[in-house]
């Protein structure tokens, strides 16, 4: 791939196109270790790290994937709080905040 011009097309916003969040990074979209050609969204840096290669040409699939495993994450943050004495309204308030 070295030396090969990449043709993406760059989106621009103000969120994470999985989480909603601060887009602190860019995802390609196919990976850029696939194809030459896609997509450039905004994401933030944990979306970006849970998207991985994971259904390359599948956006949708991708973007259920990426939701599943913030799920997963969060729930687990939250319980191990939870285990710590945090109350279930202090956890409610800190939200995706979390994860």
């Amino acid at each position: 791939m070295a030396g090969m011009k990449s043709y993406r097309k760059r989106l621009i916003g103000d969120h994470c196109i999985y989480c909603g969040g601060l887009p602190t990074a860019r995802d390609h979209f196919p990976p850029k270790s696939l194809c030459y050609g896609g997509f450039i969204f905004p994401c933030c840096i944990e979306c970006n790290n849970a998207a991985g290669t994971e259904y390359p040409f599948d956006f949708w699939k991708r973007a259920e994937y990426v939701q599943t495993k913030r799920k997963i994450r969060y729930w687990n943050v939250k319980w191990y709080l939870g285990t710590l004495g945090i109350e279930e309204h202090e956890l409610n308030y800190l939200g995706n905040r979390l994860v």
